[in-house]
């Protein structure tokens, strides 16, 4: 009874973990590109290579949070000192305009924040892994901590200054810790964990390489995301601030982007995102392919609005499908390394390449330079999506063949 309850105490404290971080990154996340632009006064170049160059800069710092993360497995300490650099960074930077000393500090916070959403990640997967708890109900929160997040920027942005804000996402972003504090560590099977030991680490990761059931799922994941990525934290708010859009308005997308992803996720074992994999990305591709388009043609912010729905019909299939893949295709002692890989490439190599290129577009093509960016990438995805079915049916053929 006593474990029940221990398990039950653990899912609330992980989900309001979720709901506070995911809000106070969300507020940060909606007026991010209004406060580099408007409050400091920074170019659109400037802006894109905050957006863009940081992240690739800091890459191998990533990939060593990965092999730390995989090694010690502490994962409730790492998040603990992640949400203490969000807090004190995010101070610094109300406080700083001078463009270089922005992006020194800006370059610190972020490497010092890269495995948040990987130890969360993998803090989830285990809760789900050992029956604690449905990936679906919990990942909700953070979803809507997300939504919550917009809603709160479109409802204040009229009355308070930007900056404001900020100091509202550092403190939702401090009560996390008061959550992070009643969780304990993951467990590990004893026999992994002499395994870390006695077995050389690094070979053990080069090995996920060689994974090509997943290899070639985390690519289609990877593009898909990516571009979902730098549309929300790049092109939405570019586009409505040259199509003269609302400040509020701005503040509300992502609420919008959020209807459906938890609609979805709430609808997950119903559904049944996982076993009907090849099935649900196609319509994902299908979606994003309707939602580019749109965005290359139209001058409505309106319309941008409107097809932004289907940003969270797609997480909301991507979502689950990731997790799954992870458990499914990687061997545990590999699997925060797979979830750094994955978040490494979706949410910050891909977006901030695309940043970066789509900086340099703007000018001489205009706002549709986004739609048709990232039309060209789920072009590529969709040809991934095929070579992956190609390759499936070849080695259930093999298999057989083998019997």
């Amino acid at each position: 009874m006593k474990n029940i309850s221990f398990k039950l105490n653990t899912i609330r404290s992980f989900s309001m973990n979720l709901l506070f971080n995911s809000f106070g990154n969300s507020v940060v996340g909606t007026i991010y590109v209004l406060f580099l632009s408007q409050v400091k006064g920074f170019s659109d170049k400037d802006v894109s290579l905050m957006v863009g160059l940081i992240p690739i800069i800091t890459i191998p710092s990533y990939i060593l949070w990965g092999i730390i993360i995989d090694k010690t497995k502490k994962v409730v300490l790492t998040n603990k000192m992640v949400i203490i650099a969000n807090i004190v960074t995010l101070i610094l930077l109300i406080y700083v305009d001078n463009v270089y000393a922005f992006f020194i500090i800006n370059l610190i916070r972020t490497v010092l924040l890269q495995p948040g959403g990987m130890v969360n990640d993998e803090y989830l997967l285990n809760l789900v892994k050992d029956n604690t708890g449905s990936y679906g109900s919990i990942r909700t929160f953070g979803t809507v901590g997300y939504g919550l997040g917009g809603l709160v920027c479109l409802l204040l942005m009229d009355y308070i200054e930007i900056s404001g804000l900020l100091i509202i996402a550092i403190m939702s972003l401090a009560s996390t810790l008061l959550f992070i504090s009643k969780m304990p560590e993951i467990n590990i099977d004893k026999s992994l964990k002499k395994g870390y030991h006695k077995t050389k680490f690094k070979i053990e990761q080069l090995d996920l390489l060689k994974n090509m059931k997943y290899m070639r799922l985390m690519i289609i994941y990877v593009l898909m995301n990516g571009t979902l990525a730098s549309a929300s934290s790049y092109a939405i708010p570019m586009i409505m601030i040259k199509l003269d859009a609302p400040q509020n308005i701005i503040g509300v997308m992502p609420f919008i982007m959020i209807v459906f992803e938890l609609i979805l996720l709430l609808q997950n074992k119903r559904l049944n995102f996982p076993k009907k994999r090849n099935k649900y990305l196609l319509i994902g591709l299908i979606l994003l392919t309707i939602r580019w388009i749109t965005m290359g043609v139209t001058e409505s912010y309106i319309i941008i609005i409107l097809i932004s729905i289907i940003h969270g019909a797609v997480a909301g299939i991507l979502l689950p499908i990731q997790n799954d893949m992870v458990e499914k295709f990687v061997p545990q002692n590999q699997q925060s390394t797979a979830i750094m890989l994955q978040t490494l490439l979706s949410s910050t190599i891909v977006p901030s390449i695309l940043n970066i290129i789509l900086g340099f577009l703007l000018e001489p093509w205009g706002i549709k330079s986004f739609g048709i960016v990232y039309l060209i990438c789920n072009v590529i995805t969709l040809f991934m999506y095929i070579i992956n079915l190609l390759f499936n049916r070849y080695e259930e053929k093999k298999v057989i063949f083998d019997r």
